[in-house]
């Protein structure tokens, strides 16, 4: 928009004439003999036209330093702008030149733009990074910045009006700063490594550079590996330090025994490793069958003498009810069934059958028992019913004749609730139940039965903890799932409960590290690393059919060759970095991957951009157009 002053303001070509004509005062003796020249009105204030004018020099100065395309560019606008005021194109130009002039500071900024932003944007697009020589190795660097830096440094001066001689010596002197630029800047990169500590590794680059995807820092590595165990390696401490092992194990050389080596050797010890946490926690108690054996022998040495006291009384005839009960097809089948029983334990009935004593009763009894629970498993819940209801008519019949019989039975029906106790221990992880549920259940037991089922919860714990050695993830998922890791606090307390979950994290961890490295489910992801860790994956981009091609595809082989030889050796020092463990980790490793992981100077803009950039003094000595640049 005009501002109110700008009708004061000479035009650009009015002061290019005025400073042309005092220029031809200044250097002509005989000034009478000139006309004179009236006064031009005062320029407008300082601040809006030298912000203007700089603006105009940057932009114009940016545009014609655009590589190649740059000159043709700056041509079309100064002709757009002399159709626009109707002058001619020749009079834009030296408006422009002039104003170039005038502000230099500007005019330099705006060329280093001008030169630098389209390269910058190229390294955007992968492709286009690999060709300018911005991304790959150093030599891949070095080819392609040398190639790139002449072909484009030719073009420009071609562009620009330079004969075959200016292209010749442009493409030469671009090429060789385009070589020689990645190798300057990775000599300044270990220049200052080598100033703040030492000389760095690949593959402890490669190693630092997985951790710093993972959020650890080289001061972290040695608390990290001591919070998961002594078998805790590098490899652990992250999914892409995990994805380098797989990467490192799934090609073949030194490196991937190494890798492989490792986790084999570690999962061989899981046995021994989870049998020292389930110590170390939870105590290392029977297991279930034991435990109720042992509680069964318990029950049966406090109950034997009062059976042995009431064995052998004999009841006035036989009762009623227990008459009935032998009398029915399954009163029979329990009867046949106490006999084998009695005789079992060295107890032999009377011989007389009309005699009917306690110890026959009992025997009875106990078999309808095993009926009752044998036939309530399958599910046949009516026999079951029908047993347990003859049992009953059995007790009901002897305890008013002989009361000693209840006390025996009541000595042995304790422990037997210890025993029901130990199976709702055991299943305590299966079933729906809350933990206020689980709070009220042993809020009602007694003492012994409350014991009973943290037994029993412990031993499924351990027999869960052992089956960890193959299945980790079904383990860890049975704790984190719904409120069983609510039950398992209530059951062992807050602080085993702690240290226990952190056992099985960490065996977690060592499972998914020994899927990544060994199981195919991984494949995209080690896929994803091989770039680092193989150099025939992948070729530089090429044309066709082609000599570009034919160099490009030379070039492939070269390359492949050289670091075919040098990455098996990367790789084993990859895997020997990824396997060490907390006490394996000395001061020189940490020194390693702590300067690794310094940030060094390292310029990634195109090796081409030093040729342009070099160069721009000798554009404005091209004529481009009939124009000087």
């Amino acid at each position: 928009m005009a501002g109110p002053w700008d009708r004061y303001r000479p035009k650009p070509w009015e002061r290019f004439a005025r400073a042309g004509a005092d220029a031809v005062y200044s250097n002509n003796v005989d000034d009478d003999r000139l006309p004179t020249v009236a006064p031009l009105p005062a320029p407008a204030p300082a601040s809006n036209t030298d912000l203007m004018d700089k603006l105009a020099a940057g932009f114009s100065s940016g545009v014609n330093q655009i590589p190649v395309v740059g000159p043709t560019l700056l041509a079309k606008l100064e002709e757009l702008k002399a159709a626009r005021h109707n002058v001619p194109v020749e009079q834009i130009r030296e408006e422009d030149q002039f104003i170039r002039d005038q502000n230099p500071d500007a005019n330099a900024v705006g060329a280093v733009v001008g030169a630098v932003g389209p390269f910058v944007a190229a390294g955007g697009v992968p492709t286009a990074a690999r060709l300018l020589g911005m991304t790959g190795s150093l030599g891949e660097r070095v080819a392609m910045g040398g190639m790139s830096g002449g072909v484009i440094s030719g073009a420009d001066t071609m562009a620009r009006g330079g004969d075959i001689f200016d292209v010749g010596k442009s493409a030469l002197f671009g090429g060789g700063l385009g070589a020689a630029f990645p190798v300057a800047t990775r000599g300044l990169a270990e220049l200052w490594r080598l100033a703040t500590g030492g000389m760095v590794s690949r593959e402890a680059q490669n190693v630092a550079r997985a951790l710093s995807d993972d959020k650890v820092s080289p001061q972290d590595i040695p608390a990290k590996l001591d919070a998961l165990g002594p078998d805790a390696m590098i490899m652990d401490l992250g999914p892409n330090s995990q994805s380098l092992a797989g990467g490192v194990a799934s090609v073949p050389g030194p490196g991937q025994k190494i890798v492989r080596d490792a986790v084999g050797e570690r999962a061989k010890n899981a046995g021994n490793r989870v049998a020292d946490d389930i110590t170390a926690t939870i105590g290392d108690g029977p297991e279930i069958g034991a435990l109720k054996e042992g509680i069964i022998a318990a029950q049966k040495k406090a109950a034997d003498p009062l059976y042995e006291a009431v064995r052998d009384i004999a009841l006035p005839n036989v009762p009623d009810p227990i008459r009935a009960v032998m009398n029915r097809p399954l009163g029979q089948q329990a009867l046949r069934a106490a006999v084998r029983l009695a005789a079992n334990d060295g107890y032999h009935f009377p011989k007389d059958g009309n005699l009917m004593t306690v110890g026959v009763a009992d025997y009875m009894k106990r078999a309808l028992d095993d009926i009752a629970t044998a036939q309530a498993r399958a599910g046949n819940n009516n026999v079951a019913r029908q047993a347990r209801n003859m049992a009953k008519a059995i007790t009901y019949s002897v305890d008013p004749l002989v009361p000693g019989y209840k006390a025996a039975r009541d000595a042995f029906a304790g422990p037997a609730q210890v025993l029901d106790a130990i199976d709702f221990g055991s299943t305590v992880f299966s079933k729906e139940m809350s933990p206020p549920q689980l709070s009220r259940e042993l809020a009602s037991m007694s003492a012994s039965e409350r014991d009973a089922v943290i037994q029993g919860a412990q031993a499924q714990i351990e027999a869960l903890m052992g089956n960890a050695v193959n299945d980790v993830a079904t383990l860890r998922n049975t704790f984190k799932k719904g409120w069983n890791e609510g039950k398992l606090r209530i059951l062992l307390g807050n602080d085993i409960a702690d240290d226990l979950m952190k056992r099985i994290e960490r065996e977690w961890t060592f499972g998914n590290t020994a899927g990544v490295v060994s199981s195919n489910s991984e494949t995209a992801r080690r896929q994803a690393t091989q770039g680092i860790v193989d150099p025939n994956l992948g070729t530089t981009p090429r044309v066709q059919a082609s000599i570009i091609g034919l160099i490009m595809s030379a070039f492939d082989k070269a390359r492949m060759a050289v670091q075919g030889v040098r990455q098996p050796k990367i790789n084993a020092g990859m895997g020997n970095l990824l396997s060490t463990t907390w006490s394996q980790l000395t001061p020189a490793t940490l020194r390693q991957l702590q300067l690794a992981a310094k940030p060094a100077p390292n310029a990634m803009i195109a090796p081409a951009v030093t040729g342009e950039l070099v160069q721009q003094d000798q554009h404005p000595h091209i004529v481009v157009n009939g124009g000087a640049r």
